[in-house]
């Protein structure tokens, strides 16, 4: 239970994307999507899970991959291929014995890759969280996502011999508040009743 190591391959046929289609002397763009890809992926993962230390539970990731993508259309580039990685580690910090002041601290790192017909920069993103157990009742909770404002994507590409930068982002950063209450007792017992052919029903099964 401490290293899971996994080495995949996957292919994919007519695969769909989005094109943004320029021409030259024209500030006209037409967005498009289009099945035209061929994807070939070679891939190997890690996990190892750290659980040595009482006060923390720690859990890793590592990703290795090779990508290749063949495209169709006469207006991009016939083959984009590269190298990319991905690195996480998910951490629970136990504050006291009772377990009942945690904390949680997250990672995670994308290298620069290639997907489709466009490159891919470098993102990453820090998430932290806070959760106070008051009793079996009551939990606080307060999360932040993306503390940073690192995980957008930019890609560079190019169509019709026209290069072009995509920034995309998605507002992942949030601040999050929580109270959770439970209603209700705790303390009703629970009766099982049975009828009077129980013992037949156990003899037929």
């Amino acid at each position: 239970s401490f290293l899971t190591t996994s080495l995949s391959f996957s292919s994919e046929n007519n695969r769909s994307d989005q094109v943004v289609f320029t021409e030259s002397g024209s500030s006209i763009q037409a967005t498009k999507v289009q099945n035209f890809i061929t994807s070939y992926s070679y891939q190997l993962s890690n996990s190892v899970a750290f659980n040595a230390l009482k006060w923390l539970e720690s859990m890793n990731q590592f990703q290795l991959y090779y990508q290749a993508f063949d495209s169709s259309l006469p207006q991009t580039q016939a083959r984009v291929k590269g190298w990319g990685a991905y690195v996480s580690s998910n951490n629970q910090v136990v504050f006291n014995e009772s377990k009942t002041l945690l904390g949680e601290i997250d990672f995670w790192y994308q290298f620069p890759t290639v997907d489709g017909i466009y490159k891919i920069d470098a993102m990453y993103s820090l998430d932290m969280g806070f959760k106070m157990i008051v009793n079996k009742r009551v939990q606080f909770a307060l999360n932040v996502t993306d503390i940073l404002k690192s995980s957008q994507v930019i890609a560079h590409g190019a169509v019709n011999q026209i290069n072009q930068r995509i920034t995309n982002y998605y507002d992942a950063r949030q601040f999050k508040i929580s109270i959770n209450y439970r209603f209700g007792n705790n303390k009703i017992k629970r009766y099982e009743y049975q009828s009077g052919n129980e013992d037949e029903r156990k003899r037929v099964n």
